[in-house]
C-alpha cells in the first residue's frame, strides 16, 4: 500500500505540473490557434515537475535511509495530506470533465465556479497539505520531509514564468 500511496503523489504533482504549464502559457500569446502552444506548456510543465520530483525523491529518500525514517510513518502521516489532495484533484478533475463534455454554459459555470478560483486556491491547498503533514508527522524530522516536497511543488509555476519575463 505505501508504494501505491507515494507513487499517487507522484503523479498529482505530474499533473499539478503540468497544469502549471499551461497556467504559464495561458493569455501570454497572441495566436489564434494555440493548441501546439499549450501541448508544448503542458510538456514543458511536466518535464519540470518531473525534474523537481526527482530532486524531491532523491532528498526524501536520502532522509528516509540515511536518517532511520521508517517509511511507514511517512505513509501513515502523509495520509491527511494525500486526502486533501484527493479531494482538490477529485474537484478539479470533475470540472474539467464538465467543461470537457458540456456546451458552452456547463463550461462556463465550471470555469468560473470552480477551476477559477480553485486555481488561485491552489497555493492555499498546498501549503495546507505541508501543514497536516507537520502535524501529523510522529517527529519533526518525519514532518519535514512531509512538507518540503510539497513547498517545492509551489515554486514550478514561478520557475516556467521565468521564460516570460526574460523575453520582456
Amino acid at each position: 500500500m505505501t508504494p501505491a500511496v507515494f507513487a499517487a503523489a507522484a503523479l498529482l504533482a505530474l499533473i499539478d505540473a503540468g497544469f502549471a504549464g499551461f497556467r504559464d502559457a495561458a493569455g501570454r500569446d497572441g495566436r489564434v490557434f494555440k493548441d501546439e502552444l499549450y501541448r508544448a506548456a503542458i510538456r514543458r510543465g511536466v518535464r519540470a515537475g518531473a525534474f523537481v520530483m526527482a530532486l524531491a525523491s532523491a532528498w526524501m529518500a536520502s532522509w528516509v535511509l540515511g536518517a532511520g525514517l521508517r517509511l511507514e510513518a511517512l505513509a501513515e502521516a502523509f495520509a491527511l495530506p494525500a486526502a486533501i489532495a484527493l479531494g482538490y484533484a477529485a474537484l478539479m478533475l470533475s470540472a474539467l470533465a464538465a467543461w470537457a463534455l458540456g456546451e458552452a454554459d456547463v463550461r462556463s459555470l465550471a470555469s468560473l465556479a470552480v477551476l477559477g478560483p480553485f486555481t488561485l486556491a491552489r497555493p492555499a491547498v498546498i501549503v495546507l497539505m505541508a501543514a497536516a503533514g507537520l502535524a501529523r508527522a510522529p517527529d519533526l524530522r518525519t514532518g519535514v520531509v512531509l512538507a518540503l516536497p510539497c513547498l517545492v511543488q509551489l515554486g514550478v509555476g514561478p520557475w516556467l514564468g521565468r521564460r516570460w519575463s526574460r523575453r520582456g
